[in-house]
């Protein structure tokens, strides 16, 4: 019979079980504990909400207390604060490598695993990186604080290198436009720098953009908040969120 106790650490989420095993020492399960590391990914504010699910069915179901043999294999993954799948189809990368005894197989982030005698499951979640490439297409604005576009309106986002993307359209100048330069920090973590550019005119009046924010190609998604410079007056903390078609 198989008992879990939670404890939460600064930078890892960390569960320990405790099992309860017949008297023959050969079959008795000594220890068994499941770490969950979020700290190099975009779940870190919500570390101490994640949560490790395990199947004995093949995947067709999963709890949170397991009853489990030695030399039984199971499944386990990680759930987020929303009780979502942490998978590449969420945009997470499941790393069970460090654990011991190793998996024995990997499908999107779902690890199986045989119980031995002694066993140490190690999760590490980093996002799926951003890809210029990748971010490339057609996006569909979903709020614009400035007001230079509606809810639906369409923008194009194209590659300038490995760490730059521009929105084509965005800000809506209509004299010596020049479409908005994201600089892409951190690629693991989507994060978005938007330093300080010329963004042209709106008729005679001369706008500089600069802001911060998130973006994932895998996810589809761009989120900012921008200051604008018109003539020395400074309009700040403009939303502007963007959803891949």
């Amino acid at each position: 019979m198989l008992k879990r106790i939670y404890s939460y650490m600064a930078i890892v989420v960390s569960s320990m079980l405790f099992l309860v095993a017949c008297n023959d020492d050969d079959d008795k399960i000594k220890h068994f504990s499941t770490v969950v590391d979020v700290s190099k990914s975009s779940l870190a504010e919500d570390k101490y909400k994640i949560v490790t699910y395990f199947s004995t069915d093949g995947g067709k179901t999963y709890v949170d207390y397991p009853v489990i043999n030695k030399g039984q294999q199971y499944q386990v993954k990680v759930l987020d604060a929303d009780h979502e799948d942490v998978t590449e189809a969420t945009c997470y990368v499941v790393d069970w490598s460090a654990s011991n005894p190793q998996p024995i197989s990997v499908d999107g982030g779902i690890a199986t695993f045989e119980m031995t005698s002694v066993s140490d499951l190690s999760a590490v979640v980093t996002n799926v990186p951003f890809s210029a490439a990748a971010a490339v297409g057609t996006y569909t604005v979903v709020t614009d604080d400035w007001a230079d576009f509606h809810a639906g309106d369409k923008v194009t986002v194209a590659r300038v290198d490995d760490t730059h993307v521009q929105i084509n359209e965005y800000p809506a100048t209509n004299n010596q436009h020049h479409g908005l330069v994201l600089t892409i920090t951190d690629l693991g973590l989507g994060t978005v720098v938007v330093a300080k550019q010329y963004s042209g005119a709106y008729g005679g009046d001369d706008t500089d953009t600069s802001g911060e924010g998130l973006a994932s190609s895998c996810a589809g998604t761009i989120s900012l908040t921008l200051d604008f410079e018109i003539d020395g007056d400074v309009y700040s903390g403009n939303v502007l969120e963007l959803k891949k078609n």
